[in-house]
């Protein structure tokens, strides 16, 4: 008993002069002569520089360690700025150095700010930091084996991280991301140890705009020989404004391990949470999922989404059989979507369903058996209801060469529609496809998603959005922009061939597009169709980095009045003809193209008429009470028409107004010229239409009008295009007259100049509309 009381006296009076010797030598020891050392070293290895603004200090207290406040170091080359760190504590423990073992009791670091940056060639401002593969052995003398070096072990019980900011930046793409406040605190650090993990720090990112709070915790376990971990009991939470997504509350749990030795990834209990302010709500599960070097193994997954919104309900549930695997190759006998939308009075119920095979060695997904059908009812839809059959294929491949393709039909009532398209580079997706159908109606389709123009004035007036018409037809208040920034990155090559088309009122066949999308500039050429016993060739271009809109169009040999009745519910020109178009307008609203539209427009018509104004009633009218008073004046109605046997006018048009002095047109009657101009922007027209009879002009009664023979009556038109008003001053008329010699009298078949009374007055009253 003796010996072991004396040894343990002995034992502590050695631990009492360390710890002794250990507190002289803090006291005298000067840390702060081994910067430069530190700052040289720091050089040497990275080729960085190191700076230390505050004291190195060595402390004793509650353990030995070191304490250092005002650390920076550099980009690589010593250039621009890398990390901070407010103020670094490293606690050791003793009696492990003494076995060549370096325990950490603690790390922690106060204001850390990094930046990490990924530059616009690939290349990252930390990649010089990762670790080499080991630094050589000393050589050996000659004849004499190497002495193996033992490995000097680290663990750290604790560490701790406080308000630090931690920056990710592309350069390339310009996003960017941002920790801040970031907090963290872990348990043990080493070889085979288990701890927890908690975090909390605010996320902001740009492109696209993101704003969150993180906070989570985890069970770990740690591998470093076999490149291994593990995290249970995972619980994150986010809380905060997503793209889409204001008032984001996102939560997910379950289990991960990660295995690279054994290709091992096991995932279980795994569920994700997600609730919306503007009433979207996600709830998604994966019970088991366990993926091997030589299989795999899972049971079944499922989601389901709702969204709630004034005008619109949304509910959707995606499921996923269980799985079968073979090597790196897992199929799942079922994938199955489903979906119901409701907005107002109508119901869109979409289903897909397909086998899945995913190849994760090759980086690879097939749905090699798509079906689907679209259902849709409601008092929008054609018949009230419609159903949209799908049938085709998908395949996906990820990595460094990453794409898409699909081959796709569809049938609806009596249209064929057939899509091939193909997608290469998901960070710079470039786009080919080919669409061709035997005949589309564009209203058809959009009723189905209740987005025809009737569809939308219901939702419209259903959440008493719907607004009175202001002054010129257009909506009261500020016009919605027209945004193209989407376009701007859109990298597409197609074409487009319809047999019968149908858009709105208008019809065409044999329509054929080209479409080519790069830089933000997208051409459509050709734009060909068949349409109202004509043809249509031309093309036609949209910049959007500009909101510009450039077009080049032949019309040929197409009935005009058709065609103006469907496409613009305008009835005021008759016949066959040719209208070409060349025109350009940028603008980003409707009212600013209409004010900065420009180009020319030439038209060609035979055998036909002009609505709304009759320029024979006009003249006979002018004629019967020329050299008077008065004047003949009236408005245009639709009963009204001015026939010609050709007809022809070219506009010039500059910032919204189309000029025009060219004006040309022949009847048996009437030799017709004029000039004018249109206002495009507010839909007015000012036009003086010149109208020479070529002959006696039959006024009824087997009587003639002779008096105005060779004489062009001046007609001025003007005020809204909708209706138009026109007038003819009967005293500048006979001046007109008088200069030409022309007898102001009616020819003798009228008779005796009181019997002309009764037809003046009735022309008169006539085209005044009263008595």
């Amino acid at each position: 008993m003796k010996v072991l009381r004396y040894g343990a006296i002995s034992v502590a009076a050695i631990l009492g002069l360390a710890v002794l010797a250990i507190g002289v030598f803090a006291l005298v020891f000067d840390a702060n002569r081994y910067k430069p050392d530190l700052v040289r070293m720091v050089q040497e290895k990275t080729g960085r520089v190191l700076v230390i603004n505050g004291n190195l200090r060595l402390t004793v207290f509650p353990q030995l360690g070191v304490a250092v406040e005002g650390l920076a170091l550099s980009g690589p080359a010593g250039a621009g700025k890398f990390a901070r760190v407010g103020e670094a504590r490293l606690g050791l423990a003793l009696l492990p150095l003494l076995t060549g073992t370096v325990v950490a009791d603690h790390v922690e670091l106060a204001d850390l700010d990094v930046e990490l940056v990924k530059r616009a060639d690939g290349t990252t401002n930390f990649e010089d930091l990762a670790p080499s593969h080991g630094h050589p052995a000393p050589a050996a003398s000659p004849g004499q084996p190497a002495k193996p070096v033992a490995p000097l072990a680290l663990e750290i019980d604790a560490i701790r991280l406080r308000h630090a900011t931690i920056v990710w930046r592309d350069e390339a793409s310009g996003r960017s991301l941002r920790l801040t406040g970031f907090d963290a605190r872990s348990g043990r650090i080493a070889q085979g140890a288990r701890g927890q993990v908690e975090i909390a720090t605010r996320v902001e990112a740009s492109e696209p705009t993101l704003k969150v709070d993180l906070k989570g915790s985890a069970g770990y376990r740690l591998d470093f020989a076999r490149g291994a971990f593990a995290f249970d009991d995972i619980d994150l939470r986010l809380d905060g404004d997503a793209p889409a997504a204001v008032g984001l509350v996102a939560m997910l749990r379950g289990d991960v391990e990660v295995d690279p030795t054994r290709d091992l990834v096991d995932i279980a209990k795994l569920s994700v949470a997600l609730t919306t302010r503007d009433g979207l709500d996600l709830k998604a599960s994966m019970p088991k999922l366990r993926l091997t070097s030589t299989g795999a193994v899972g049971e079944a997954a499922s989601a389901e989404l709702k969204l709630v919104r004034p005008v619109r309900t949304v509910t959707a549930r995606l499921e996923l059989s269980t799985l079968a695997a073979e090597g790196k190759q897992i199929r799942f006998a079922r994938l199955g979507a489903e979906a119901e939308v409701k907005q107002g009075e109508t119901t869109v119920v979409v289903k897909l369903a397909s086998p899945l095979a995913i190849d994760y060695a090759a980086h690879a997904a097939d749905l090699s058996s798509l079906t689907g059908e679209l259902l849709a009812s409601g008092p929008q839809i054609p018949q009230k209801s419609a159903k949209v059959s799908l049938s085709g294929g998908a395949h996906v491949t990820w990595g460094k060469q990453s794409s898409a393709s699909a081959e796709l039909a569809t049938q609806f009532a009596d249209s064929n529609l057939r899509l091939k398209i193909a997608v290469a580079d998901f960070d710079n997706p470039a786009i080919d496809f080919d669409v061709s159908a035997d005949r589309f109606d564009v209203g058809r389709y959009l009723s189905l998603v209740g987005a025809s123009s009737s569809g939308v004035a219901h939702v419209a007036q259903a959440t008493g959005a719907a607004a009175p018409a202001a002054a010129g037809g257009e909506a009261a208040g500020s016009e919605k922009a027209i945004d193209l920034t989407a376009l701007r990155s859109l990298n597409a090559t197609g074409s487009v061939r319809i047999g019968a088309l149908a858009v709105r009122h208008i019809k065409a066949e044999n329509v054929h597009l080209g479409v080519r999308a790069a830089a933000g500039r997208i051409d459509i050429s050709p734009l060909n169709a068949n349409l109202y016993q004509g043809t249509l060739v031309g093309s036609a271009s949209v910049n959007a980095h500009t909101n510009q809109f450039s077009m080049r169009e032949k019309l040929t040999g197409v009935a005009l009045g058709p065609l103006l009745r469907d496409a613009a519910s305008v009835d005021r020109l008759a016949g066959r003809g040719s209208v070409a178009l060349d025109l350009t307008t940028t603008g980003t609203t409707v009212a600013a193209l209409k004010r900065a539209l420009s180009g020319s427009v030439r038209i060609d018509v035979r055998d036909g008429a002009v609505k709304g104004v009759d320029l024979g009633e006009i003249v006979r009218a002018a004629g019967s009470l020329v050299g008077s008073k008065a004047s003949v004046e009236g408005r245009a109605k639709a009963t009204d028409q001015t026939e010609f046997s050709e007809f022809s006018a070219s506009f010039a048009i500059r910032q919204g107004v189309a000029r025009s002095d060219d004006l040309s047109g022949q009847s048996p009657l009437l030799k017709v010229t004029g000039g004018g101009s249109i206002d495009i922007a507010t839909e007015r027209i000012d036009y003086l239409v010149k109208a020479a009879p070529v002959g006696a002009i039959p006024i009824g009664h087997g009587r003639t009008l002779t008096v105005l023979r060779g004489v062009a009556v001046p007609v001025r038109i003007n005020g809204p295009l909708a209706a138009p008003e026109y007038s003819v001053d009967l005293a500048q008329l006979a001046v007109e007259s008088a200069k030409t010699g022309v007898k102001l009298t009616i020819g003798a078949a009228v008779g005796a100049p009181e019997a002309a009374v009764p037809l003046v007055k009735d022309l008169w009253y006539g085209l005044r509309g009263r008595k």
